[in-house]
């Protein structure tokens, strides 16, 4: 709910940067959750106890 910043700047950015999201562990939920078209997908999640990678 942030206004979109992060994702029109990864969108713009001229190189591919890896994208790394940080989160608690009460945050990380499997159910798939519904994108906007701007939304711009994560590489990987770190928590403190794991650490995700995603299939782009």
């Amino acid at each position: 709910m942030g206004g979109g910043f992060y994702d029109r700047t990864l969108a713009s950015a001229q190189q591919r940067p890896y994208r790394l999201g940080l989160a608690h562990d009460f945050q990380y939920i499997q159910q798939p959750l519904l994108r906007e078209k701007w939304d711009q997908p994560l590489d990987g999640l770190l928590t403190p106890k794991k650490f995700y990678f995603f299939k782009r």
